[in-house]
């Protein structure tokens, strides 16, 4: 017999300060992020639900990275590269429906 009936549950992700090169010497800022979801499962195996991803939208990058770069016209132009931080951001506020079916 199958668990039918609403569900749901909050997520927390947090990294700490985070070491970007091997002398310990940059560091990243720290990151925390909220996930929620709430659903109905029905008996015959099918659930639908809501995800909310990133609940109170925070603009934090999910991972970042430090290293030398350049652009393309810098590279054109013979210029150094640079030591900078890069990083890829969290994605805003989202909204996700789901369906499935567990047999």
């Amino acid at each position: 017999e199958m668990d039918n009936g609403v569900y749901g549950g909050l997520r927390a992700r947090y990294f700490g300060p985070r070491n970007l090169d091997e002398s310990g010497d940059i560091e990243s800022d720290s990151s925390l992020i909220f996930n929620a979801n709430v659903g109905y499962q029905l008996q015959n195996g099918l659930s639908f639900g809501l995800e909310v991803l990133n609940l109170t939208d925070r603009e934090d990058d999910d991972i970042t990275y430090f290293y030398a770069s350049r652009t393309q016209a810098e590279r054109d132009n013979n210029v150094d590269p640079i030591d900078d931080f890069h990083s890829h951001p969290m994605i805003p506020r989202t909204l996700r429906f789901t369906m499935g079916y567990e047999f």
